[in-house]
């Protein structure tokens, strides 16, 4: 037998019974299969060749066996055709090297047959059936042996898979008024357009079309809060609508407030602290929902009157009369919130620069009327903390003997005094100047008639040296009291009775200690001529007599420098003669003197100006009297 496979199983055919015997069948001469058997074997399926049948008639008794040969019996395939592989279409499907088509080809009667299509590529479009693979073609096969392929209809793979991996990606940036949402999604064939709204997409939604492209990246900018939609499309019209993705975004709002001058640290209320504009103008930030917000972030740049180093942190809500809790870690957003970033005020250091020549007081005025004192004096400085927006007012107080001058150092200037610099915003250093005080030096004179009077002036600068001025430039001359009289000086004593010379005519002075006024009294001096000997030149001895012409009462204060003493009395003249002193007249009949105690002393005061320059020694001695009157004696001792 030999045909196509039909479905219905064939075999050999004896043509006539076998008679004195039993026809008997093998497949095989050996092996499996070679038993003799009854049973004619029948084959059904594609043989993949001939099959041979043995046959013989196996005698009985009365006859032999007898071997009667083979024959084959061959099944085909049975060859299906364009008519029965029609033209097949499939969605593409990701990664798909072939294609199954299952119980789709008829074969004999009613059986199916599955095919798999190989495509030359697995790309949406047209393909054309070849026994072997090429541009454009597919190739087919089945697992059903009996069958075989001479021709097929087109197989195509169509685009029937919506975008995949639709996704919105942002990177959260802090602080900025409107984000970056990067969307992406993917096809097999290209994506065409995309949808992006506030709305869920619907069949009839409207997309913004792109070129093709199998992998979609677009960057939108997200400017308000909501919730934002991404669908996206190709050209066989497939979205992703059934997988449409979305994401959230809120705004957040930071108030800045800064610690009120008058105001408590760590008090959190709108009360006490001022309130500063919000940052940025539009008075909030945007961010995806979920994201953790940094508070040393998000609490924004430092306020002016702050700095990071005041910063107290950050509260959740809009600040009110209720004082405020500082949030202690990182809040999430998922919901539009207002936050409050508190801060204290900057500190800065007031600086008064010390002065050898006095001293300057600095003093806070605040929006409370606080105030702290510092002092600034010879051998430190003085400084304040203030806070920003303080004001400095600063006195500047001279010492004795100097007045102030002007202000220094870049906070005040000028010559107000005192003086309140503006609000502080840095560190800031206050230098006060001071000059010498201007004082007068008066200079005096007295006569016999009167008592002492001005002969001229000085104006000079304490702590600076001044020259005085001479008796000549004055234009003064000695008194009339008597011949001989000169300057000798300056005595600075207010007393009337001193005598001692303190400058000479001329020199510079620099007073320790200031006085409006200096009073410089004149002295003058002349020579005097002091004679022990019988004639008024003998033994002359030179002293010089002072004089302060200054009329006390109606005494006249002199003194005489080195009063001498009598050593050889009265020229060896006989005798036991007593010194007594110093005649200071030139007759001998006055009786003022200086007394012979007084030899030695330097500046011996006398209590009148006397008008001699010559002194003679006074002297005494006894005498023996020896009488004889009217017949008596006697005797008697005189001096």
């Amino acid at each position: 037998y030999s045909a196509a496979y039909d479905g219905s199983a064939h075999g050999i055919t004896v043509s006539n019974d076998a008679v004195g015997g039993t026809v008997k069948y093998r497949t095989a001469t050996s092996g499996t299969g070679s038993t003799w058997t009854t049973t004619n074997p029948t084959y059904k399926d594609f043989t993949n060749g001939a099959k041979t049948v043995y046959v013989e008639v196996e005698g009985d008794n009365n006859h032999n066996t007898k071997d009667c040969g083979s024959k084959t019996v061959t099944i085909t395939k049975k060859e299906l055709t364009s008519t029965q592989i029609t033209d097949y279409s499939t969605d593409w499907v990701s990664g798909a090297t072939t294609y199954t088509r299952s119980n789709v080809a008829t074969g004999v009667g009613s059986e199916k047959v599955t095919l798999t299509y190989t495509p030359y590529a697995n790309s949406v479009g047209e393909y054309t059936y070849a026994t072997s693979a090429g541009s454009g073609k597919f190739t087919l096969s089945q697992t059903n042996t009996n069958y075989s392929i001479s021709s097929a209809g087109k197989f195509t793979i169509t685009d029937g898979v919506a975008p995949t991996d639709v996704a919105i990606a942002t990177t959260s940036n802090l602080n900025q008024t409107s984000q970056t949402a990067t969307l992406t999604c993917k096809d097999n064939v290209g994506v065409t357009g995309y949808y992006w709204g506030t709305s869920a997409p619907t069949a009839s939604s409207t997309y913004t079309n792109i070129t093709s492209t199998t992998s979609m990246s677009v960057e939108k900018s997200v400017t308000a809060a909501g919730t934002y939609y991404l669908a996206c499309k190709d050209a066989a019209g497939n979205t992703s609508i059934s997988t449409t993705v979305s994401k959230t975004y809120y705004t957040y709002t930071v108030n800045q407030r800064l610690l009120a001058l008058n105001g408590t640290s760590g008090t959190y209320t709108t009360g006490n602290y001022e309130s500063y504009a919000t940052l940025p103008s539009s008075g909030s930030y945007i961010v995806p929902s979920g994201t953790t917000m940094t508070r040393t972030t998000i609490r924004g740049s430092a306020p002016t009157g702050a700095s990071t180093s005041t910063y107290k942190g950050l509260s959740s809500g809009a600040a009110g009369t209720s004082a405020a809790t500082l949030l202690t870690s990182d809040p999430t957003i998922s919901a539009n919130t207002t936050y409050v970033s508190w801060w204290d005020r900057t500190t800065y250091t007031v600086t008064v620069t010390k002065h050898a020549n006095g001293k300057t007081v600095a003093e806070t005025v605040t929006q409370t009327g606080n105030s702290v004192t510092v002092n600034a004096g010879a051998s430190a400085n003085g400084s304040l903390t203030v806070r920003y927006g303080d004001t400095v007012k600063v006195t500047a107080t001279a010492s004795t003997g100097y007045v102030f001058d002007k202000w220094s150092g870049g906070y005040v200037s000028g010559t107000t005094n005192p003086i309140t610099g503006a609000a502080v915003t840095a560190a800031k250093t206050i230098t006060p100047s001071f000059t010498g005080a201007e004082y007068t030096i008066n200079y005096v004179q007295g006569n016999q008639s009167s008592s002492e009077e001005s002969i001229g002036t000085s104006t000079c600068t304490f702590g600076t040296a001044c020259t005085l001025k001479t008796y000549a430039q004055l234009g003064a001359t000695s008194p009339d009291i008597t011949h001989g009289w000169r300057f000798a000086g300056w005595s600075s004593s207010a007393t009337q009775t001193n005598l001692s010379i303190d400058y000479d005519d001329g020199v510079s002075i620099n007073p320790s200690t200031y006085s409006s006024t200096i009073t410089l009294h004149v002295i003058l001096i002349r020579d005097l001529q002091f004679h022990s000997g019988v004639a008024p030149t003998s033994n002359g001895t030179a002293a010089i007599q002072y004089y302060r012409p200054y009329k006390n009462g109606t005494t006249y204060v002199s003194g005489i420098d080195s009063v001498p003493s009598v050593t050889t009395i009265c020229d060896g003249q006989a005798g036991e003669w007593t010194f007594h002193g110093w005649r200071a007249a030139d007759t001998l009949a006055t009786t003022t003197y200086i007394p012979a105690s007084a030899a030695g002393t330097n500046t011996y005061k006398l209590n009148s100006g006397y008008s001699t320059g010559n002194w003679r020694a006074k002297y005494s001695r006894k005498v023996k009297l020896s009488f004889n009157v009217n017949g008596g004696t006697g005797s008697g001792t005189f001096t």
